[in-house]
């Protein structure tokens, strides 16, 4: 018996990016800060920047003892169109994130 996977890796994004180009389910994000200046990411369902947010912003706060976070959701959330995720990071400061999806078949 093959095993099947449980969802895809967008591979390490140090930018904003489409994560799928069709429908999908979003499961989680990882993301790492530089320790200096918070991110905020956020979810579009869309190609690009201009669908509908499926979630809220997040933001995630960065301290030299806090810069590694995840977020794993207990229940995928369906986004019909594809994924895009925004990341802008204060201060021109840097961060790095994957995300973890599946696409719908």
């Amino acid at each position: 018996m093959e095993a099947k996977e449980w969802c895809e890796s967008s591979g390490v994004k140090t930018a904003s990016a489409e994560i799928s180009d069709e429908a999908c389910y979003f499961y989680g994000i990882v993301i790492t800060t530089d320790a200096t200046n918070d991110a905020t990411v956020s979810f579009y369902d869309s190609e690009d920047n201009s669908g509908t947010k499926l979630l809220p912003d997040m933001v995630f706060a960065s301290a030299t003892d806090l810069r590694d976070h995840k977020i794993l959701l207990p229940y995928p959330i369906a986004f019909s169109t594809g994924l895009y995720i925004g990341l802008s990071v204060a201060g021109q400061g840097s961060a790095s994130y994957v995300a973890l999806y599946r696409k719908r078949r």
